[in-house]
């Protein structure tokens, strides 16, 4: 499966030297290095969506640390769709209920 680039227009450009960044490129999806050094249970947290973001979209810290809290948000929204939850697999319903020891069916 081709991962498809996710672009975001930021709402107030960031100011890199004489040049303007006016949008983020999603590049590729998270690997796990990426997230060497975030918690994943404090994700939500600006320093970890900066490091993650960093890594994905190959943009210095340093600059996406001066982002406003609306492209934030977005950013943020984004960095979080990564690890959503996908379609479950496996057994369902009846079929998940291991069998009894006595080899009959769980109800």
């Amino acid at each position: 499966m081709t991962f498809e680039p996710i672009v975001i227009e930021l709402v107030k450009p960031l100011k890199f030297g004489k040049d303007l960044v006016t949008k983020l490129e999603f590049t590729r999806e998270p690997v796990t290095k990426d997230l060497y050094g975030v918690s994943l249970t404090a994700l939500d947290m600006p320093e970890n969506i900066v490091t993650v973001t960093s890594r994905l979209t190959a943009t210095p810290p340093p600059l996406l640390g001066e982002m406003c809290i609306d492209d934030l948000t977005t950013v943020t929204a984004t960095v979080e769709s990564f690890f959503l939850p996908g379609p479950t697999t496996g057994p369902t319903g009846s079929e998940s209920s291991p069998p009894s020891s006595d080899g009959a069916e769980a109800n």
